[in-house]
């Protein structure tokens, strides 16, 4: 919007003889990353905040809190996929480790969410916890995949080493 705001301006300005105004130096807003983090912090205090005895509604923040998981697993993935193609090996090697571990995390979260069918109400609040526990295990591994995918962007691929003239004639 800024950019349509600043073309706009800067349009203006030429055909009144103006000089063009320059780009603004204001920060720009966080990633949207910082949306998913305060989401998941919310859902999570949600499952905190519920009472054992309330099972209906502790499967439904769960339940929540694993769609949630699963659409920021498929978001990572789709970057994965995009950039496959300009990552070195060892990025793809690093890449790869980041969504399984995502995997894992979320497998671990399903389980524990699975625990609340079939459990007395005594044994809820150790379910709970592990549901909790579970969830937190997940964002903060969802966290720093953010956060090692920001800081080693995909590297281009390594370029050609020229052929010196003993390699050509053996």
């Amino acid at each position: 919007m800024a950019a349509v705001a600043m073309l706009t301006v800067a349009t203006l300005a030429v055909h009144a003889g103006q000089p063009v105004p320059k780009k603004s130096t204001e920060p720009r807003p966080p990633a949207p990353a910082t949306a998913t983090a305060e989401k998941a912090d919310t859902t999570l205090q949600r499952m905190e905040a519920t009472p054992p005895e309330r099972r209906e509604e502790l499967r439904a923040i769960a339940k929540t809190a694993a769609e949630q998981a699963d659409r920021s697993i498929r978001e990572m993935q789709l970057r994965v996929d995009a950039s496959w193609a300009r990552m070195t090996a060892e990025s793809r090697r690093a890449a790869l480790g980041w969504m399984s571990t995502l995997r894992t995390k979320r497998q671990r979260l399903g389980e524990q969410i699975a625990r609340l069918d079939g459990r007395s109400n005594a044994a809820l609040g150790e379910v709970k916890a592990g549901v909790v526990a579970a969830y937190r295990e997940f964002t903060k591994a969802l966290e720093r995949t953010r956060e090692q995918m920001q800081s080693k962007p995909p590297a281009p691929p390594a370029p050609a080493r020229p052929v010196d003239d003993q390699e050509k004639t053996r």
